[in-house]
């Protein structure tokens, strides 16, 4: 290899550094300078529960004592956008950013409720798939199973602590939860059981949408086989008995289905 052409490579190999080094203080520098002209809204699951809408959003982020739209984006912390909509109980996640042109995007990932917690203490709750329990700021509430009766919220899980959290102190949700995560998964039971309810004894009993009598569960123990004797005495009792004989159906006790005639 000639010596001009190592020359030649030398000086291609410090101009392309050079550039590297340079370019991104280069575009960070006309970035910063450029004006947020556009704010964009993406809510991921906005099909399954309105909780947010892309207007109140907008709202929020317009209404900012540090205004957005025609300043430079350099001026405006996306950190402290995301602080303001994560205060929103229904919000799980939320990303912002800018994009190369000035662009705000703000990108919301909502809660996903299974359960809605009505407890005889007071209050309107619910509760996500991660066990988040949260209230509604807004709207109608989901079609979602309602938990009633003897159930009691704790500081930590209005904090944002999860139920499923094996440091927090034994509420009767934690077994509620699994309960009706094992409902919601069963296409049956799903549409049959409507609201579950705790008494005093922390008994759990179940309404269901057909027939007008109360399911006794009883406690959570061994709750899939008592749903398995359920589902025999349904299947081979209420076609001859019809569905309204009875006033109440326990489960409780081992191997046997104890029926309360109306009267």
């Amino acid at each position: 290899m000639g010596r001009g052409l190592k020359i030649a490579i030398n000086i291609f190999i410090t101009l392309a550094l050079g550039y590297l080094i340079f370019m991104p203080f280069h575009l960070g520098n006309r970035a910063g300078k450029k004006l947020c002209g556009e704010i964009v809204v993406e809510i991921t699951d906005s099909s399954d529960y309105r909780f947010v809408t892309e207007q109140r959003i907008l709202n929020m982020v317009n209404k900012r004592s540090d205004s957005v739209l025609g300043y430079p984006v350099k001026s405006i912390s996306t950190d402290e956008i995301e602080k303001e909509i994560i205060k929103i109980h229904e919000i799980k996640t939320v990303n912002a950013w800018f994009d190369i042109d000035g662009v705000l995007k703000i990108t919301i990932d909502q809660r996903n409720p299974i359960m809605r917690v009505i407890p005889d203490s007071g209050g309107d709750y619910l509760v996500d798939e991660d066990g988040v329990l949260f209230k509604r700021s807004t709207g109608v509430p989901p079609r979602l199973h309602i938990v009633g009766g003897n159930i009691r919220i704790t500081n930590d899980m209005l904090k944002g602590m999860s139920v499923l959290d094996t440091s927090l102190a034994w509420s009767s949700l934690q077994d509620i939860y699994e309960l009706v995560e094992f409902i919601n998964d069963d296409e049956f039971w799903s549409a049959q059981i409507d609201q579950i309810y705790v008494n005093k004894e922390n008994e759990i009993e179940l309404v269901p949408r057909t027939g007008s009598h109360v399911i006794k569960l009883g406690d959570i123990d061994d709750y899939t086989t008592k749903f398995d004797k359920l589902m025999l005495f349904y299947e081979q009792v209420m076609p001859e008995t019809g569905w309204n004989k009875y006033s109440e159906i326990s489960l409780e006790y081992t191997n046997q289905v104890v029926c309360k005639r109306r009267l």
